[in-house]
């Protein structure tokens, strides 16, 4: 279920993809797949039926604001008359946050000591290679950066640019990882390859949001460790200075990448564009800063509705102040735990640097309510907590 959340979705897109046109991509792939993946989930459900499970105290309240999410939600859409949506969006929302968010979030909490962490590990990295193998060979401008452009590179109908660069990122996060732990020369050899091909995949993707992610996601580490406090101090500078004058940079791999440095050029920074969608999420939370005042942001006249590409904004605008605390105290516990694990070697420490990756991410891009990922690996990773053991699983 876990290989699944993490990279189930590329993989079979990619494979569908080189088979299907895109006008039926929709139909025929993305929606058997989650159904197949809501098959999966009541099964895990339906098995540990019988089983009683004791819950983390961070996943409680995961729980209860999924709650004030839902409600919000509901809201909006049944009991407002000064919205109007299109019925097919609604739809569309309740399938993802229920059946493909909330489902395999109970699924896990049920099942998560069955998890065995080298299984996960390994199914998930051979699916990335595979997927990664497929996307470099088959779209133009990954290999040959004359076929590039200036235009972000999408690997299928359901991986645009901004998933592209992250999923880069997360073959970069798992090659490094298995690298360090590969003790024959062909492992390692092997994950220096795809550590090179998730690298060409982050950057000629186009997208801003994974240099972002992986400067933090370094920090992280760093903080984590703290062996050498001065050591730590100087490389938080430099990646400070790095991310500041990011776009001074990123000139030295414009022709690697010219793609990602044009759109540096061309908005002024990483947020840039996302200013007027922060402004916007604002102005709804100052409606009623305690118990916020819209889902999401609305295009009146259309029927549209999108999201602030902040998570702390969407909280901030479906729940005010409340929902904000409750996200922000969770969050705050997620770096916690993930900063223990990293300082303790833990075996699946790729699985918090890819948390870590995905919460970053939901700081520039997506929504938290419909990233079914972070959700689902928030509640294993908290509920695994419990069963935590200094030395296991080595």
């Amino acid at each position: 279920m876990l290989i699944l959340t993490l990279v189930g979705s590329q993989f079979v897109t990619t494979v569908a993809s080189q088979f299907i046109s895109l006008e039926t991509a929709s139909q025929i792939v993305t929606i058997p797949y989650r159904a197949f993946l809501l098959l999966i989930s009541v099964l895990l459900i339906s098995l540990t039926a019988g089983q009683k499970i004791k819950i983390n105290g961070v996943n409680k309240w995961l729980w209860v604001y999924w709650g004030i999410i839902l409600f919000r939600f509901a809201y909006d859409m049944y009991i407002r008359n000064d919205i109007e949506v299109a019925p097919g969006r609604i739809t569309q929302l309740w399938l993802i946050m229920i059946f493909n968010t909330l489902f395999p979030m109970y699924a896990i909490m049920k099942s998560y000591q069955y998890v065995n962490p080298k299984l996960l590990f390994q199914g998930t990295f051979a699916l990335g290679i595979i997927t990664a193998l497929i996307i470099i060979s088959s779209v133009r401008g990954f290999l040959n950066v004359e076929d590039l452009g200036e235009e972000r590179l999408e690997s299928n109908f359901s991986m645009g640019s901004i998933q592209t660069g992250y999923f880069g990122l997360l073959v970069m996060i798992l090659s490094v990882y298995g690298f360090m732990n590969s003790h024959g020369l062909s492992g390692k050899a092997i994950c220096a390859v795809m550590l090179a091909i998730g690298t060409i995949l982050m950057f000629r993707a186009g997208s801003r949001g994974p240099i972002f992610a992986i400067s933090g996601m370094m920090v992280v580490y760093l903080l984590s460790k703290r062996s050498n406090p001065i050591i730590t101090f100087v490389a938080i500078v430099v990646f400070s200075l790095f991310f500041i004058n990011l776009g001074s940079v990123l000139r030295l791999v414009s022709s690697f990448a010219p793609n990602l440095y044009l759109r540096f050029a061309h908005n002024e920074g990483v947020i840039s564009d996302r200013l007027p969608l922060f402004q916007l999420a604002w102005d709804s939370f100052k409606l009623n800063p305690v118990f916020g005042h819209d889902f999401a942001i609305y295009t009146h006249g259309i029927g549209g509705m999108g999201y602030a590409h902040n998570m702390f904004l969407d909280s901030l605008m479906q729940s005010g102040i409340i929902g904000f605390i409750l996200i922000g105290y969770i969050v705050v516990r997620l770096f916690m735990l993930v900063m223990h694990n990293i300082k303790s070697g833990d075996v699946l420490m790729w699985l918090d640097l890819f948390i870590i990756m995905r919460i970053l991410m939901l700081q520039l891009s997506s929504a938290f309510y419909i990233d079914s990922p972070v959700s689902i690996i928030m509640i294993y990773l908290f509920q695994r907590q419990m069963d935590a053991k200094p030395e296991n699983e080595k």
